[in-house]
């Protein structure tokens, strides 16, 4: 148990708040990179993330660059998620975004390429400029929320945005 997170092998779960208060998710994989005399240790190479409840912000490159990471699990308590949080995390599919999450930022999701469908909850009122860019497998972005825009960012081409009410369209 090292300030706030429990980790095991490929697994890292993010305990509920200091105190008692919310707490913001920032730079995990600086928890993994040590330093000493013989030089530098390999980043742990996380595969599973479970946030807790209580959790209520992602910080910009949170977990960038975690090659193996194949599974979120978000609290619902989560408003945001911060620029680049997830850049780079080539094996990440399994996401289920929760209803009360308000924004994505910038390149959130950019380079994922193993993410073939997204659903983005009802609850999300802006996603940043290239949020889902290089997510050359995506095929399929629901936004729940029907007036959101998708403009510049970063959908591939060929995906199907499906929104209620609305027309299927191809980007």
């Amino acid at each position: 148990y090292i300030g706030g997170l429990i980790m095991s092998k490929n697994n890292i779960i993010i305990n509920e708040a200091r105190n008692g208060y919310p707490v913001k998710v920032t730079y995990l994989e600086g928890y993994f990179h040590k330093t000493t005399m013989e030089g530098e240790i390999p980043p742990f190479y996380l595969e599973t993330l479970v946030i807790n409840e209580g959790i209520e912000e992602i910080g910009d490159s949170a977990v960038a660059y975690s090659e193996k990471l194949t599974t979120i699990k978000f609290p619902s308590t989560l408003k945001e998620i911060g620029g680049s949080a997830f850049e780079g995390c080539i094996s990440l599919k399994d996401i289920n975004l929760p209803e009360g999450l308000e924004r994505i930022y910038d390149y959130a999701f950019e380079g994922c390429v193993s993410i073939e469908s997204m659903i983005i909850p009802s609850t999300v009122t802006a996603i940043g400029d290239k949020a889902f860019q290089n997510c050359e497998k995506l095929k399929y972005f629901i936004m729940l929320n029907p007036n959101l825009s998708y403009d510049n960012i970063g959908l591939p081409a060929g995906c199907k945005i499906i929104r209620p009410g609305k027309e299927v369209e191809t980007v």
